[in-house]
């Protein structure tokens, strides 16, 4: 059969590109046969977006995870810029403008600058041979291989804002901080992780009068994953464990619903000390609703006012949630465990061309499957499958 590209790329966020660069370092003449496609029409938009939009000063990932099938090339990069990393918590931590800068660099020196084709994937099929990529604009592409790199999830709301339609009251994912006028504005953050934590700093800074309600209490890791999850340690297991039903409850356990860094936990309780921060624990909102001058939440025992709610209640991943393979999963058996696909060695959805890179992947790479530390190993499974002969430059874990 003949196909219009080998490979389709869906998706231009790190995902995409870390696959996309271990394609080009596995088979450089993959270049001429190669399909990335984006809404947006560039390399990391979205991710670029939430980075300005929450003040993410610097990631949470060590400098050895990104997309560029070296590991070490972004720390001998930062080597020659002092302020690229910095130490916190006793792990050098990359600013997000020098990873930014970096990945730019990247995408420059393997000349992918125009490599994003602007449109939107409306449906993946597959056929007998190759799979189907229908393009709004551009129509049906035969292709070879499909690697499907999006986010597909659901945004958690709670019971209290299931059903509320409020411009007022928005998941963490669509504050803009920058845009707001802030000062003086009673906000209220729902949720104890990460992005919690960068929503409250980010109020505070603002001038705003800042509670954050926690479900439960305040879990503290240095990394989204234990490190062991990264390697051998935990992995080795994992993989021995054929029940896919039981390495759903692993990954779920190993995630345990966010967690704050210690940086951030301390940034939070300074806050608290000076008074510019009410901090409501095990007290999740049970109701909501419109008032005279603001949204009314219940909490616990009180019911208080805001002008802002913000939802940083995270996401569950789940492959129904992806509209591009709506029409597969009506006529693909596909087993799905919570959300997450059964999926092969090489990520493919079973009996299918069709690759996973991110969250979905997870019953196969395990917990950290949509970290960047997931996504390189994503891409080096599908560059694998792809290149069989494919033998990396770069040192690695595959497993």
């Amino acid at each position: 059969m003949t196909f219009d590209v080998d490979v389709a790329v869906v998706g231009a966020g790190p995902g995409g590109l870390g696959t996309v660069l271990n394609l080009l370092d596995a088979d450089p003449g993959l270049r001429h046969g190669m399909l990335v496609v984006d809404p947006s029409g560039s390399w990391l938009h979205r991710w670029r977006w939430q980075m300005e939009a929450m003040g993410i000063s610097h990631l949470r990932s060590p400098a050895t995870h990104h997309p560029h099938p070296d590991p070490w090339q972004f720390r001998k990069w930062c080597m020659s810029r002092p302020s690229g990393l910095v130490m916190r918590d006793g792990y050098e931590m990359p600013a997000t403008r020098a990873f930014q800068d970096f990945v730019d660099e990247t995408i420059v020196e393997h000349d992918l600058s125009e490599a994003v084709t602007p449109d939107h994937v409306e449906t993946v099929t597959q056929k007998p041979s190759g799979a189907v990529v229908r393009l709004a604009n551009a129509g049906p592409i035969t292709c070879r291989r499909v690697v499907l790199a999006t986010a597909s999830r659901r945004k958690r709301l709670g019971v209290a804002f299931r059903h509320f339609r409020d411009r007022r009251v928005v998941h963490a994912e669509d504050v803009d901080l920058p845009s707001l006028e802030l000062s003086g504005r009673r906000v209220l953050v729902i949720g104890g992780a990460l992005s919690a934590a960068h929503l409250v700093i980010g109020a505070n800074d603002a001038g705003a009068e800042v509670t954050m309600a926690v479900r439960d209490r305040f879990r503290v890791r240095k990394f989204d994953v234990e490190p062991g999850w990264m390697g051998p340690k935990y992995l080795d297991g994992f993989n021995a464990e054929t029940d896919r039903s039981v390495r759903r409850r692993i990954v779920s356990s190993a995630r345990d619903g966010g967690t704050l860094p210690p940086w951030a936990r301390r940034e939070l309780a300074k806050l608290a000390q000076r008074g510019s921060l009410r901090v409501i624990l095990k007290a999740p909102p049970t109701r909501a609703w419109i008032a005279e001058n603001g949204v009314r939440v219940q909490l616990g025992e009180e019911d208080l006012e805001f002008d802002h709610v913000w939802l940083a209640t995270g996401f569950e991943t789940d492959l129904t949630e992806e509209p591009t393979l709506h029409d597969l999963l009506q006529t693909q058996d596909v087993p799905i465990h919570q959300g997450l696909p059964e999926v092969d060695h090489e990520l493919r959805l079973p009996g299918t061309d069709i690759h996973l890179v991110g969250g979905l992947a997870a019953l196969e790479l395990g917990p950290a499957a949509a970290n960047l530390h997931g996504l390189r190993r994503a891409g080096l499974r599908v560059a694998h499958s792809i290149v069989p002969n494919y033998e990396p430059v770069y040192t690695a874990h595959l497993h």
